[in-house]
């Protein structure tokens, strides 16, 4: 990512995660940092679903399915160690890179 792009990313007032494949944690910004309440350094290559839970199986299920566009609206997720918060989460597949998702959080 060039420098740029991750100041870009960083004045983003939304949690940006970038998933691997597998949806383990490869980049995120500031926000997500925050959001998550720990540095990228203690979350790199963990997987999501280590670091939070959403209420809705559904929602955890279409996440999944690494192809897909995904909108969802006052969803109730969990963060490990935190309170439960309604949340707007949108993902979306990272073009021309199989198995990579792009997942923005916020309340």
């Amino acid at each position: 990512m060039t420098a740029e792009a991750q100041r870009q990313l960083a004045s983003l007032p939304h949690a940006v995660l970038l998933l691997a494949p597998g949806q383990r944690l490869a980049a995120a910004n500031p926000a997500a940092e925050q959001f998550l309440g720990q540095s990228f350094r203690r979350l790199q290559d963990r997987e999501l679903g280590s670091l939070l839970r959403f209420a809705e199986q559904r929602l955890a299920q279409r996440l999944s399915e690494t192809d897909a566009h995904l909108s969802a609206r006052a969803t109730v997720v969990n963060v490990r160690g935190q309170r439960e918060r309604h949340v707007d989460v949108t993902v979306a597949p990272v073009i021309d890179r199989p198995g990579w998702q792009v997942l923005t959080l916020h309340d």
